[in-house]
């Protein structure tokens, strides 16, 4: 029996899939089963690292279909040491939250950097991708409204420490219509940390 709304499951395996559903009771009875949610627990010694509080709503970065007219996208950030806070490592994915949209495919590239770089200095001031690595090429189904969209990377990238730039070139090259266009969670920040 937990009395609160939340609660923490532990001594689970890696790489395994749970499936949970909840009831709830008082003094009038038990109520039917919640529907189950399942998911994939990760990899030993994984580590999850949440960035940003995502009150914003943009609808240009990782990629832009908005209007359902784009051909292509590209979008740069940059993300400090200080929100990775994290030992140097490899990084095997990242995630971002829908606000808005519906699942679609796009065929991307995304590229990563290590750098001291902290902000851009004006809308042309983008890092050259030749000095970055290619962690993931393909197509990739972003979600629906309120999902978070993983992309596991093909190459994992060696995190030395540093700043990351993340660049995403939508290469999809032709317009689809989706019955609703992606936007994002983001966070405001007071310098330039993202170009598109």
């Amino acid at each position: 029996d937990i009395a609160e709304t939340s609660y923490t499951v532990t001594g689970l395996s890696a790489e395994t899939e749970y499936c949970f559903a909840v009831t709830t009771f008082n003094e009038a009875g038990e109520s039917e089963k919640s529907e189950t949610i399942c998911a994939n627990t990760y990899k030993a010694g994984t580590q999850i690292v949440l960035i940003g509080e995502g009150t914003l709503q943009n609808y240009y970065t990782p990629i832009s279909n908005y209007g359902n007219y784009a051909l292509y996208s590209l979008s740069q950030q940059i993300y400090l040491k200080d929100e990775i806070n994290s030992e140097p490592c490899a990084i095997t994915g990242i995630s971002f939250h829908n606000k808005t949209g519906a699942p679609n495919t796009r065929q991307i590239v995304v590229y990563m950097t290590n750098t001291n770089k902290s902000s851009y200095a004006s809308g042309s001031d983008w890092v050259d991708v030749s000095e970055s690595d290619i962690v993931y090429q393909g197509e990739h189904t972003f979600g629906a409204a309120d999902e978070w969209t993983t992309i596991e990377f093909s190459t994992p990238f060696i995190y030395r420490g540093k700043n990351v730039i993340i660049t995403v070139n939508d290469k999809t090259g032709s317009t689809k219509y989706y019955s609703g266009y992606d936007s994002f969670y983001a966070t405001a920040v007071t310098d330039v940390r993202a170009l598109y």
